[in-house]
């Protein structure tokens, strides 16, 4: 039907060519969708006034229109990721009777163009069909996307967090929080564009089921001033939105304790009986209007024949309850509304004992993780649209000790297992250890741990176009409050390790004894972080060839605590010392290919988690440190640690930042091929590690104030000279090369590869295990933990000079899909180590990453075969099979110095491992 006539056309002069080009507005990318921009033409590239244009699709029933002006140009923003259908019509024009499938990306834009030709006019007919952008023209962001149909193909675990081996140099390095080129607190975790990064460890904070999942985009750097500030990268997933069709899927993941191999780890074997049961359901509310999808997710775990090197252990226990809801509504063309809620409540008992602990020192922990999210998104006019988001995170998290000490029980220094969380040493065999090194006792501590975090963003995208030269302006406002409810208190007498011969400053006579950490009985610190930001860009594009994107964000950051007067706020950065430019162009060599060449500096100050709240309050949590004879146990000195107490916060502070340059190269090639090529180099400066006390006579920090007006002075009192050229310092470099191609012909292949150098003397990172946060490491606390120690510039711990990545599918049949990934990566950096002040061993014995751990290689495969059953029920069995070559490389050793097991291994890969999938669709 020739929509533009009201009546058939038996002419074919009229068509439509719809495909990707180098020549159109610029991309519109939004932290929750994408876009789709272009131009109307006639054949002889004459703009065509007055078409139009709509799009529409599954997730856009109502759909939208655009009517062009003079430039025949439009744009449609604010689109959910998914698949659209484009057409156009005009008064005096006819379209083509086939309509063209747009797929439209997360933060992605499709440009196209529509080639009509007037009624009665003969022409050639050309049907190339619309796609997803190859390369994206207009960004300067490292950055990639994976549909949920690519990411379901592949090996991979099923939970958000599987999906950042995605990125191009993230190594498995077993951490929940990946290295990307900066510490584990620079990553920042998106969902549906809003941020569930944990505020105080920069961990994700709710690691949900991949069946939410419709799509992720990753971005390694360059990232615009929308993102914020992330130093590491930022990963987003978009969560699925309901239809007007009912669908449902049904999913369990079977991977029983009998299908894990054989482990070559002598000091700790752990299989799993491993069971997640899932489901969702989507459809109508109001055809049209109102829709639904609704999951739940309910992984349940068993450890099966635990030992460690103390002998067996019992089973840990774990489970999760994880709903979802989501509601979307269209009531009106130019208003789009998304509100979400998920809860996921778990447990795991007999938790956290490790290779050196007796099974006495296991816990129970209990949490309660919940997100509320809800956008607006008003197409104000055909030029401006605005964008409001709204999320509340929160972490509820408390672990119970297994066994109870009671609370400083009478001190016997003859069962020193009875007191606490004792390190046993040759003097002490003790509480069921076989060696020196062991942890006996029970769990050192109760520990309540709650979260939170509260969003509100709006912006603005304004189109404004003249003649040669066209902008995206974007503006936005953001208000982020965060903060932390901390409650401890100690089992028994904590943390208890055994001295020859105390200190002479504890004891003159230096004579052997015991020192136990502890949580006195105190009041809960409760913390809270505040961000206002203002953000403010350009995207400029010139001609056909040239796009400028400029960009400016400014936050103002204040951080306070509680008291019995209320609120004291202790610390702010106000907008005039974090601002913070994103500078970036690109240029197209070859129209005809479509190639882009990229340049981009950008600023990130590295405040977005709130661990300055805690760690810098006045009054804070503390431990105290006492000291017993081992002749009688009699109490000699207990004293809180002065570098947890009575915190001076410096003049002057300038927040850390980033400071990040990128050049990259990216070309299609052949059919469905391209290749692209990028450097990056990150520095980090004003790092903000750690604070003095006023404490000074007990404390062990290296510089403390005398006065506040006075000089810097050590802790003899003498004047330190040269202070202010002793300075954390922390670099990556970088180079990537990426070559894909896209799904086509029955095939899809990714391949990656990073050369990369992590480097410096500041390195959070470096107690593999351990939540650790800005300024509250214990770098810069006490000798041999200070910054200028010689030994602490070296390779950081996530260092990994090599990592090449290889992900692939190939579909066999249509009902037949083998999926791979290969992954090969260098070894972790490593140091010897000695106690620390604190009794750590965190203390370097040589430079840091002095040694390094052998090359890492593994293959993993998955076959998936579909079943059609009856009706629209299809089903699906995937059959996936980790670390194809068993290849149980060793992944960490015994770093400690004193211990008979040093340099021996403690972590190694998993062995091969089978899991099934079944699937239920309709």
């Amino acid at each position: 039907m020739a929509r533009g006539t009201g009546k058939r056309d038996s002419y074919p002069c009229v068509f439509i060519v719809i495909t990707l080009i180098l020549t159109s507005a610029p991309a519109a990318s939004s932290q929750d969708s994408g876009s789709v921009t272009g131009v109307v033409r006639q054949a002889d590239k004459s703009s065509v006034e007055n078409a139009l244009v709509k799009i529409s699709g599954d997730l856009l029933p109502g759909g939208r229109t655009f009517t062009t002006g003079r430039d025949g140009q439009f744009r449609f923003m604010g689109l959910l990721p998914g698949s659209y259908i484009l057409e156009t019509t005009h008064p005096e024009m006819a379209s083509l009777n086939e309509r063209e499938t747009i797929i439209v990306g997360l933060g992605r834009s499709v440009q196209v163009i529509v080639v009509m030709v007037p009624v009665g006019r003969q022409a050639e007919e050309v049907t190339v069909r619309a796609a997803s952008p190859v390369i994206d023209l207009k960004s300067t962001e490292i950055s990639a996307n994976w549909l949920k149909e690519n990411v379901e193909k592949l090996p991979l675990g099923r939970s958000y967090s599987s999906l950042f081996q995605l990125a191009p140099g993230v190594a498995d390095n077993r951490d929940f929080a990946p290295n990307a080129g900066g510490n584990k607190q620079d990553n920042v975790f998106l969902y549906d564009g809003s941020n569930i990064t944990n505020p105080f460890f920069g961990t994700l904070g709710a690691n949900f089921s991949e069946l939410d999942i419709a799509e992720v985009n990753i971005k390694r750097g360059a990232i615009s001033a929308e993102f914020g500030r992330a130093a590491g990268m930022v990963t987003n997933a978009i969560t699925k939105s309901g239809t007007n069709a009912f669908s449902g899927t049904f999913r369990l993941v079977a991977e029983p304790s009998g299908f894990t191999g054989k482990s070559v780890d002598p000091n700790l074997v752990t299989k799993y009986d491993q069971y997640n049961p899932a489901f969702s359901l989507s459809g109508p509310i109001i055809k049209d209007k109102l829709w639904f999808y609704t999951s739940a997710n309910l992984p349940r775990s068993t450890t099966t024949g635990r030992i460690n090197n103390l002998g067996p252990v019992p089973d840990a226990k774990s489970r999760s309850n994880e709903l979802f809801f989501k509601l979307s509504a269209n009531p009106h063309p130019d208003h789009f509304f998304v509100a979400s809620f998920r809860s996921n409540d778990y447990e795991s008992r007999n938790a956290s004992v490790g290779v050196t602990d007796h099974p006495d020192v296991s816990v129970t922990g209990e949490g309660l993780d919940r997100i509320f999210y809800a956008s607006w998104a008003w197409t104000i006019s055909q030029s401006t649209f605005l964008e409001v988001r709204y999320d509340h995170v929160d972490e509820k998290y408390k672990s119970v000790p297994d066994r109870d000490l009671d609370y400083h029980p009478a001190f016997d220094p003859t069962h020193p297992e009875l007191m606490g969380y004792f390190r046993t040493t040759p003097e002490f065999i003790v509480g069921g250890a076989t060696a020196s090194g062991q942890y006996v006792g029970a769990a050192s501590e109760y520990n309540t741990q709650n979260f939170f975090r509260d969003e509100v963003k709006l912006v603005l995208s304004q189109y404004l176009d003249f003649s040669g030269h066209s902008h995206l302006i974007k503006a936005g406002l953001a208000f982020d409050d965060g903060g932390e409810f901390l409650e401890r208190r100690a089992n028994g007498w904590g943390s208890i390790i055994y001295y020859s011969a105390l200190s002479s400053s504890i004891d003159p006579l230096k004579r052997p004894g015991f020192r136990a950490r502890y949580y006195p009985e105190q009041a809960p610190q409760d913390s809270r972080g505040r961000t206002y930001s203002i953000f403010l860009q350009d995207t400029i594009s010139i001609g056909e060839r040239l796009t400028f994107n400029l960009g400016v964000l400014a936050n103002r950051d204040e951080f306070s605590t509680k008291t019995e007067g209320g609120k004291e706020t202790f610390l702010t950065f106000d907008f005039g010392k974090e601002i913070q430019p994103r500078l970036g162009f690109t240029y197209m060599f070859d129209k005809k290919v479509g190639d882009k060449f990229y340049a981009n500096y950008g600023r990130y100050n590295n405040m977005d988690n709130r661990s300055l709240a805690r760690a810098a309050a006045p009054l804070r949590i503390y431990r105290s440190d006492a000291y017993f004879l081992l002749a009688d146990g009699s109490l000699i000195s207990d004293l809180p640690q002065a570098s947890e107490t009575g915190k001076v916060i410096l003049p002057d502070l300038t927040p850390t930042s980033t400071d990040e340059f990128v050049l990259e190269y990216s070309r299609p090639f052949l059919r469905n091929w391209t290749v692209e090529l990028w450097g990056q180099y990150r520095n980090v400066e004003h790092v903000i590690e750690d604070y003095p006390t006023v404490n000074v006579s007990t404390s062990p920090s290296s510089f403390v104030y005398g006065n506040l007006d006075g000089p810097l002075k050590d802790i003899k009192g003498n004047v330190v000279a040269g202070f202010e050229n002793v300075k954390a310092k922390r670099e990556y470099t970088a180079v990537s090369l990426e070559v894909k191609k896209q799904w086509a012909d029955n095939w899809a292949l990714t391949a990656m590869y990073t050369w990369s150098k992590l480097y410096g003397n500041w390195d959070l990172d470096y107690a593999p295990g351990t939540s650790l946060f800005y300024a509250s490491s214990y770098i810069q606390d006490a000798p041999g933990l200070y910054i200028q120690d010689p030994f602490r510039t070296g390779y950081a711990a996530g260092d990994r000079p090599h990592v090449f990545k290889l992900f692939g599918t190939w579909e066999f049949t249509r009902d037949l899909t083998l999926g791979g990934y290969l992954r090969v990566q260098s070894g972790r950096p490593w140091e010897a180590r000695a106690l620390d002040y604190y009794g750590n061993y965190y203390r370097y014995l040589e430079p840091a990453g002095d040694n390094r751990l052998k090359t890492w290689a593994n293959l993993d495969l998955q076959l998936s075969y579909a079943i059609a059953l009856t009706g629209k029920l299809r089903g699906t069995i995937e059959a996936r099979l980790m670390n194809v070559f068993d290849s149980q490389t060793v992944l960490g050793v015994d770093m400690r110095a004193d211990q008979p097991t040093f340099e021996d291994p403690n972590s190694y890969a998993q062995p091969r491992k089978f899991a099934l999938t079944f699937y239920l669709n309709f």
